[in-house]
């Protein structure tokens, strides 16, 4: 059985995941599905933490 991570995990692993790619691509240059993709989610649970890619 699969433990879903819990929701700080998750937080945690986006703002990683968003300044690796920022880093990468610029901010201009890296979509939402690309920060999911990065943090094996989807583009819904990135909303459901952030409300903007700001």
């Amino acid at each position: 059985m699969m433990v879903a991570p819990a929701p700080e995990d998750t937080y945690d692993k986006v703002l990683s995941a968003a300044v690796e790619l920022f880093g990468e691509h610029g901010f201009a240059g890296t979509s939402l599905q690309a920060i999911a993709d990065r943090v094996g989610v989807t583009k819904a649970a990135l909303y459901y933490h952030f409300r903007t890619k700001d």
